[in-house]
């Protein structure tokens, strides 16, 4: 038997309790992914051939484009959960150690996962708004990057009035000695 015929059947294995115990369908059967569906959920468990990373996504259907689609490390962090949950990176080449990873993901899907199998909205749109958090931050460290960036360029040509435009909307993030520095040039413009 191939690796990824070994990571199928582990895979429909581990997660058979999806079809038991929460109703799904396994509706693809590939030799590195394998997807179930519920009427309003699927969850896909697969192996990336290349990097022999491991993951499991769960999502609402329609599965479209535009969908959001969630790892158990989202599920797990939106419960906040991550020390208590320890390793859940899974990456393995070894058949054996992929089998063994793999029943640890299903484990760990079934411990933190059993609302989002369910289709429960309120689990779903926790994790929604998780995710606009996280996108919310990241796009505020980005302007604070760039802030910093060009401000520190005007500061170095001493133009005092361009160093307040770009500190002054990023105020409330700026370090002590920024904050400082965008007072200096307040006065200085």
């Amino acid at each position: 038997m191939s690796t990824a015929e070994n990571f199928r059947e582990s895979a429909l294995e581990a997660f058979g309790f999806l079809v038991k115990e929460f109703g799904f369908k396994c509706t693809q059967k590939g030799p590195q992914r394998v997807r179930y569906e519920s009427k309003s959920v699927f969850a896909v468990v697969s192996q990336d051939p290349q990097s022999y990373k491991i993951e499991f996504i769960i999502g609402r259907l329609p599965d479209t484009a535009e969908s959001l689609n969630y790892t158990i490390v989202d599920i797990i962090n939106s419960a906040g959960a991550a020390k208590e949950a320890g390793n859940t990176s899974f990456q393995s080449s070894d058949e054996k150690t992929a089998r063994r990873m793999i029943l640890e993901l299903a484990g760990l899907v079934k411990k933190y996962a059993p609302a989002f199998l369910a289709g429960d909205d309120a689990a779903f749109k926790r994790l929604e708004d998780m995710a606009t958090r996280e996108e919310q931050k990241k796009v505020r460290q980005y302007d604070l990057a760039m802030a910093r960036k060009n401000a520190e360029f005007a500061w170095q040509k001493q133009n005092f009035q361009k160093v307040v435009e770009f500190l002054e909307p990023v105020k409330c993030d700026l370090l002590p000695a920024e904050l400082k520095r965008l007072e200096y040039c307040q006065r200085m413009r």
